[in-house]
Protein backbone atom coordinates (compact mmCIF):
# COMPACT_ATOMS: atom_id res chain seq x y z
CA UNK A 1 0.00 0.00 0.00
CA UNK A 2 1.08 3.45 -0.51
CA UNK A 3 2.00 5.02 2.07
CA UNK A 4 4.00 8.28 1.94
CA UNK A 5 2.21 11.45 1.18
CA UNK A 6 4.58 11.78 -2.31
CA UNK A 7 3.43 8.63 -3.35
CA UNK A 8 0.17 9.32 -2.74
CA UNK A 9 0.52 12.47 -4.34
CA UNK A 10 2.28 10.55 -7.32
CA UNK A 11 -0.84 8.28 -7.86
CA UNK A 12 -3.27 11.68 -7.07
CA UNK A 13 -1.66 13.49 -10.46
CA UNK A 14 -1.49 10.05 -12.93
CA UNK A 15 -5.13 9.60 -11.51
CA UNK A 16 -6.48 13.02 -12.69
CA UNK A 17 -4.02 13.91 -15.61
CA UNK A 18 -3.07 10.79 -17.20
CA UNK A 19 -6.44 8.79 -15.98
CA UNK A 20 -4.03 5.37 -15.06
CA UNK A 21 -5.60 2.48 -13.32
CA UNK A 22 -4.33 0.63 -10.80
CA UNK A 23 -2.46 -1.93 -12.94
CA UNK A 24 -1.34 0.38 -14.80
CA UNK A 25 0.55 2.23 -12.13
CA UNK A 26 1.87 -1.20 -10.49
CA UNK A 27 3.31 -1.87 -14.12
CA UNK A 28 4.97 1.48 -14.12
CA UNK A 29 5.92 1.07 -10.39
CA UNK A 30 7.32 -1.85 -9.76
CA UNK A 31 9.91 -1.31 -7.42
CA UNK A 32 7.34 0.34 -4.71
CA UNK A 33 6.44 -2.99 -3.68
CA UNK A 34 2.64 -1.89 -3.54
CA UNK A 35 -0.42 -3.55 -3.91
CA UNK A 36 -3.31 -4.39 -6.16
CA UNK A 37 -5.57 -3.48 -3.06
CA UNK A 38 -3.70 -0.36 -1.92
CA UNK A 39 -3.67 1.35 -4.98
CA UNK A 40 -7.36 0.99 -5.54
CA UNK A 41 -8.39 2.12 -2.04
CA UNK A 42 -6.01 5.47 -2.25
CA UNK A 43 -7.82 5.47 -5.82
CA UNK A 44 -11.28 5.39 -4.77
CA UNK A 45 -10.64 8.04 -2.04
CA UNK A 46 -9.45 10.38 -5.03
CA UNK A 47 -12.19 9.98 -7.03
CA UNK A 48 -14.69 9.95 -4.31
CA UNK A 49 -13.02 13.16 -2.25
CA UNK A 50 -10.43 14.38 -4.90
CA UNK A 51 -8.01 14.29 -2.56
CA UNK A 52 -5.38 11.90 -0.56
CA UNK A 53 -5.33 13.80 2.79
CA UNK A 54 -6.89 11.80 5.65
CA UNK A 55 -9.92 12.87 6.52
CA UNK A 56 -11.38 13.15 10.21
CA UNK A 57 -15.01 12.11 11.92
CA UNK A 58 -17.01 15.93 10.76
CA UNK A 59 -17.36 16.85 14.39
CA UNK A 60 -16.38 20.41 14.80
CA UNK A 61 -13.58 20.80 17.59
CA UNK A 62 -14.36 23.38 20.35
CA UNK A 63 -13.17 24.58 23.34
CA UNK A 64 -15.65 24.33 26.12
CA UNK A 65 -16.57 28.07 27.42
CA UNK A 66 -15.38 29.20 30.60
CA UNK A 67 -19.34 29.12 31.63
CA UNK A 68 -19.05 25.24 30.93
CA UNK A 69 -15.84 24.63 32.71
CA UNK A 70 -16.96 25.83 36.36
CA UNK A 71 -20.87 24.35 36.01
CA UNK A 72 -18.08 20.81 35.16
CA UNK A 73 -16.45 21.59 37.99
CA UNK A 74 -19.27 22.13 40.66
CA UNK A 75 -21.13 18.79 39.60
CA UNK A 76 -17.52 17.03 40.09
CA UNK A 77 -17.76 18.44 43.60
CA UNK A 78 -20.96 17.61 44.20
CA UNK A 79 -20.29 14.48 43.26
CA UNK A 80 -16.99 13.82 45.43
CA UNK A 81 -17.84 15.09 48.80
CA UNK A 82 -14.67 13.61 50.30
CA UNK A 83 -12.64 17.03 51.44
CA UNK A 84 -9.34 15.91 52.13
CA UNK A 85 -8.68 19.36 53.50
CA UNK A 86 -10.31 18.81 56.85
CA UNK A 87 -7.88 15.65 57.11
CA UNK A 88 -4.57 17.81 56.52
CA UNK A 89 -2.26 16.03 53.79
CA UNK A 90 -2.28 12.77 52.33
CA UNK A 91 0.75 11.90 54.99
CA UNK A 92 -1.20 12.04 57.82
CA UNK A 93 -3.98 10.67 56.24
CA UNK A 94 -2.16 7.41 55.74
CA UNK A 95 -0.79 7.70 59.52
CA UNK A 96 -4.34 7.56 60.81
CA UNK A 97 -5.53 4.49 58.60
CA UNK A 98 -2.67 2.10 58.59
CA UNK A 99 -1.47 3.08 62.25
CA UNK A 100 2.03 4.48 62.74
CA UNK A 101 4.57 5.63 59.09
CA UNK A 102 7.89 6.89 59.37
Amino acid sequence: MPSSIEDKQTIKVLRQHKLYGATNMLRIFRNKNWTLTGVKTVLSKIDATGSVKRSGSGRPRTAPSPDVISDMAAKRLDLNPVDYRMWGSYKSLCTTTTGSRT
